[in-house]
């Protein structure tokens, strides 16, 4: 099969971040032939991409936009419509050129999957639409006035139940994910496939002073609004000012929030910025306690963070209130807190030290492995493909 992989916001070889797509392209890519197409700015850091570091055993199109500085401002729907733009012009002739069999698009963004499907009859190709959130209600969560409208009353609700009806076949991140998208698609073959962990590229090396009796607690993820790290920063503080010098705080990524975090910040919270996948998965081997810390009426479900604590067996102090959340965080060693009270979350920090860190069923494990899963879901994309052309 000729494969294109549509994916905007994808971390390409060199970068620092896992990407789903990235890894599916190495995978698929050995059987078939591929094609990544992504953008050339880089939406975990806000840069263009300059230098590219290109992939041994398939192809890279890097798709012009210039780029946006806030994630939820115009700049970024005017970047999006330029993406689009280019997107479809790059697309159009390569089609011109020679035909694909199938393209696996990433949802975000609504445009790109409308417009695949619109013309997915007129190039003979199966779309196969994997979603990674679901817009416009992440995009609405931190928006005071849209917060509490109906999902379906939404602005652009109607454009993304057309991405959404426009799929062959669906896959997503979490079932939640899969749940939207499902309400206007029902009859679509589809599946679920976490994020996953890479659990094996645990380094052995300690990052933490192995001679020290610190707790070391981490936090893995993006530093923005989505995300209740100022109760997390404050919290620590709080604990340091009270005396406490047994607690670590490591925070792993960046983000529009850092310099506003680190100025909250106590001598027992250390920031890292980015670091490498495998020496960031040594971070959270080696903690004592993770941190799934996500803002009241975030969207998110089955996050990174979330899967790369799941694998690696970590007690977690959570404020998530997505239901598939607190039922897979049932088979876990795990306190909640709620997001953004300060003594709820200080009381779950000294709690979770005592918390008894059982070790889950395996079977449970291997649904965040990427080494089962993603197999996993090479065979439903062959499959789909088999089944929807015969």
């Amino acid at each position: 099969m000729r494969i294109f992989i549509v994916a905007p916001f994808c971390s390409l070889p060199g970068e620092p971040y896992f990407n789903r797509f990235l890894r599916l392209a190495t995978m698929l890519a050995e059987r078939h032939e591929v094609i990544l197409i992504t953008s050339r700015f880089r939406h975990f850091d806000k840069t263009q991409r300059t230098v590219l570091e290109y992939a041994k055993n398939f192809s890279i199109v890097l798709i012009e936009e210039p780029g946006y500085k806030k994630n939820v401002s115009l700049s970024r729907v005017w970047s999006h419509a330029c993406f689009f733009r280019n997107f479809k012009l790059w697309f159009e002739g390569e089609m011109r050129r020679k035909k694909v069999d199938v393209v696996y698009s990433a949802y975000p963004l609504i445009s790109t999957n409308i417009y695949l499907g619109s013309v997915k009859k007129k190039f003979d190709f199966k779309l196969i639409i994997d979603v990674q959130d679901i817009w416009p209600e992440s995009i609405a969560s931190v928006i005071p006035l849209l917060r509490h409208i109906n999902p379906r009353f939404l602005p652009f609700s109607g454009k993304a139940d057309k991405a959404y009806k426009s799929a062959d076949a669906l896959v997503a991140v979490s079932d939640t994910y899969l749940c939207r998208a499902k309400l206007v698609n029902l009859e679509a073959p589809s599946k679920v496939v976490y994020i996953g962990c890479e659990g094996l590229k645990v380094e052995k090396l300690n990052p933490f002073d192995s001679e020290s009796k610190v707790i070391n607690f981490v936090y893995v993820g993006t530093l923005s609004h989505s995300y209740d790290l100022k109760t997390v920063v404050r919290g620590f503080s709080k604990i340091w000012n009270d005396g406490e010098r047994r607690m670590m705080l490591h925070v792993l990524g960046d983000g529009p929030d850092r310099k506003e975090l680190e100025i909250l910040a106590s001598p027992n919270t250390k920031f890292y910025g980015f670091i490498d996948y495998s020496k960031m998965l040594s971070f959270i081997g080696r903690a004592d306690v993770c941190i799934n810390a996500l803002s009241v009426g975030a969207q998110q479900s089955i996050t990174n963070k979330f899967c790369d604590y799941m694998l690696l067996g970590k007690c977690i102090v959570n404020s998530q209130t997505n239901m598939e959340v607190l039922s897979i965080l049932k088979n876990f060693s795990h306190i909640n807190y709620l997001a953004g009270n300060l003594d709820s979350f200080i009381l779950a920090v000294k709690s979770s030290i005592n918390v008894k860190k059982d070790r889950p069923d395996p079977s449970l494990l291997k649904e965040f492995d990427r080494s089962f899963s993603y197999p996993e879901l090479i065979r439903f994309i062959e499959f789909s493909h088999r089944q929807l052309s015969a």
